[in-house]
């Protein structure tokens, strides 16, 4: 969990389909998706406010990711996740 310009959590840790993340604010936040190497997977914003992001992880081979998160005001944060069948 990160704690700081903004609370993010992602759960379950190791994922094998479903990656659930939890942001505690209803403040825009962008999300990036990126393997080991730094490869950006996915992208995607949350704007709206919605508390709970689901991420398909189950086209991703067995690794080590990073959710990257960055605020409007350019604070970035990272959270590693671990992919396994």
């Amino acid at each position: 969990m990160i704690d700081g310009a903004f609370s993010v959590s992602c759960f379950p840790n190791p994922v094998s389909d479903f990656l659930s993340i939890y942001q505690q604010e209803s403040i825009s936040l962008h999300y990036t998706i990126v393997d080991s190497s730094g490869r950006e997977l996915y992208a995607f914003s949350n704007t709206y406010g919605d508390h709970y992001t689901f991420v398909d992880t189950s086209r991703y081979p067995d690794g080590h990711y990073y959710v990257v998160i960055q605020d409007d005001t350019g604070n970035v944060e990272s959270l590693p996740f671990v992919v396994k069948p």
